[in-house]
């Protein structure tokens, strides 16, 4: 492809995202889009011939030319942007189920999938959207980056895909409660699966209950804690404000043992602590364990997530599972939607978790 159809394409793609064309209507004539444009008619014909063969437009004769897709290419790869390294065993599991539930569905589109892990960097998901922008890929599946200053970096990275006029659907978490209804998204839903589970734990006996949050900000985390506060509230139980603690941004091998320690080193201990994660449920059961507690007996402990470590315990852990898998397929099904043009407005699924029970709680 010559530089002035591949100049053209570009400008014609700005074009149908700028004048918001959807799929199945008509577009300007040859001669209009070349006063439009500023090109020659010819160089017009050209890039409508290249864009028919790969599908983009349809012409009719008699009626006109008709647009038949969004993304600008005809490509069958789709990329996934997840967050763990993979020395990062516990989060790869779960993000290996993702990935398999977009794969699932990818192979019935006859699409390959890229997968780039961003280690939780916003530099890496930089270099990502250069790599994938050479490869011409159909859309993204994104993950967002999770840490204590991810919120402005996380919405500057979304208006970078749709600059690149690449679509693409968002999982695990919003960016923000106010940007929930811009973009396509799939999650579970955390708000009700904590009030669950602080359901659980109460019915149990459990009324001295410690709550380590998520980093403040983080949607999937102010979703945890507000379902945590509000099923307390309607208990009727307080929430002791030294019961409440914000996970500390380390290693995550580290995470929830400054938390755990400082809820032992209290004059009353809480009987139970609900964790934001698993790996923070183990890394406080280790802990305790280290220094001759028991758990349950001497205090209980809840995560989230079921990863595989959870059933390996000792004790073994009670938790929320998540629908990994069926999270990936349900966020491939919408890209697919939006690059065939079936879903002309963006969506968002809540699929629901499941608490399981075990002997950590």
């Amino acid at each position: 492809m010559d530089r002035k159809t591949e100049l053209l394409k570009k400008k014609f793609f700005d074009y149908i995202h700028e004048q918001d064309l959807k799929v199945g209507e008509r577009l300007p004539t040859e001669a209009e889009l070349s006063e439009i444009f500023g090109l020659s008619r010819t160089t017009v014909r050209g890039a409508f011939a290249t864009l028919e063969r790969e599908g983009v437009i349809q012409r009719r004769r008699g009626a006109g030319t008709f647009l038949s897709q969004l993304n600008r290419n005809s490509s069958n790869i789709i990329a996934v942007m997840i967050p763990a390294f993979f020395h990062q065993l516990e989060i790869q599991g779960a993000n290996d189920r993702i990935v398999e539930g977009i794969e699932h569905r990818a192979f019935a589109n006859k699409c390959s999938v890229i997968l780039c892990r961003t280690g939780n960097r916003r530099d890496k998901v930089e270099e990502y959207i250069l790599q994938l922008r050479n490869n011409n890929i159909a859309g993204l599946i994104y993950t967002p980056l999770n840490t204590s200053n991810s919120h402005y970096d996380n919405l500057e990275i979304l208006a970078r895909f749709e600059s690149e006029h690449i679509p693409y659907v968002v999982i695990d978490s919003f960016i923000s409660n106010g940007s929930t209804g811009r973009y396509s998204f799939v999650g579970c839903d955390n708000y009700k699966i904590m009030r669950d589970m602080t359901r659980y734990v109460i019915d149990k006996g459990y009324h001295r209950i410690a709550f380590i949050r998520g980093f403040p900000g983080i949607y999937t985390s102010d979703e945890r804690f507000f379902g945590f506060r509000d099923e307390m509230q309607k208990a009727g139980l307080p929430i002791r404000e030294e019961y409440l603690r914000i996970m500390t941004e380390t290693e995550l091998d580290h995470q929830g043992e400054k938390e755990i320690a400082e809820l032992l080193s209290l004059s009353q201990p809480p009987d139970v602590v609900l964790c934001p994660h698993d790996i923070v449920a183990v890394n406080v059961i280790r802990y305790m364990q280290a220094r001759g507690l028991e758990v349950p007996k001497d205090m209980a402990v809840a995560g989230f997530d079921d990863l595989p470590r959870a059933q390996m315990l000792i004790p073994r852990l009670t938790t929320v599972r998540q629908p990994f898998t069926e999270i990936g397929a349900m966020a491939a099904e919408i890209l697919f939607d939006k690059l065939s043009g079936k879903q002309k407005g963006e969506r968002q699924e809540f699929i629901r978790c499941k608490l399981i029970e075990r002997e950590s709680c």
